[in-house]
């Protein structure tokens, strides 16, 4: 799912950069991010799944706020970027990384192959054995 959905994901971020009607554009930009956000929700749920109980609340509630802090340094920098170079180059930009994580999961052998998450074995992903 990873593989599919940053793949998509990026295809779409890229096909938004050279759309050339505006609704076209932001459609295929809201498309790109449904991937995104379905494999979001699979990470959130092999944290909730494998993670020892009593440290699923600061695991989740670092990785939201990591994620939250994230966003506004990545605002900024995106901004300075978009005047430097120009908003069509920093998207683009921005959906070729997507693909290159795409490109990673499919490179890395243990990721390529990692089983839905309820048939996944902690032990093999250095995560807690739940059985």
């Amino acid at each position: 799912m990873t593989i599919l959905g940053f793949g998509f994901g990026g295809l779409g971020w890229l096909a938004a950069v050279y759309a050339q009607w505006l609704p076209m554009t932001v459609a295929l930009f809201c498309l790109a991010w449904i991937p995104i956000g379905v494999t979001n929700t699979i990470f959130m749920t092999l944290i909730q799944t494998y993670v020892p109980e009593e440290l699923v609340g600061r695991v989740t509630s670092v990785s939201i706020s990591a994620s939250a802090a994230a966003m506004p340094i990545g605002s900024l920098l995106g901004g300075i970027a978009g005047d430097a170079f120009g908003s069509t180059l920093v998207v683009a930009v921005t959906g070729a990384g997507f693909l290159f994580v795409t490109l990673y999961w499919i490179a890395h052998p243990l990721l390529r192959h990692v089983p839905a998450v309820e048939e996944i074995d902690p032990v093999e992903y250095g995560l807690r054995d739940v059985s």
